[in-house]
């Protein structure tokens, strides 16, 4: 009767430690999903906006010729590269 005591606790201990500790680790990390995911996507539709206004800029100059730039224009460019 008290080995089966023992091995009872011995076992609900072994669960809480494995199961408790994986549970509350789930709950931090499906937090810091939302905080990466957000932080994930600005830097993407900043990185997205870059890439248009050096696309726009590149196309330009493939119309009109580098001489077209203004200094604004080649400075994004200097940025980018």
């Amino acid at each position: 009767m008290l080995l089966f005591f023992l091995l009872l606790v011995l076992g609900i201990i072994v669960y809480v430690m494995v199961w408790g500790n994986s549970a509350a680790k789930r709950k931090r990390e499906a937090g810091r999903e939302v905080t990466k995911g957000t932080i994930d996507h600005r830097y993407n539709a900043r990185k997205s906006l870059e890439q248009q206004e050096v696309d726009r800029i590149l196309d330009k100059i493939h119309r009109s010729g580098l001489n077209s730039l203004t200094p604004e224009e080649r400075s994004t460019l200097e940025r980018y590269h």
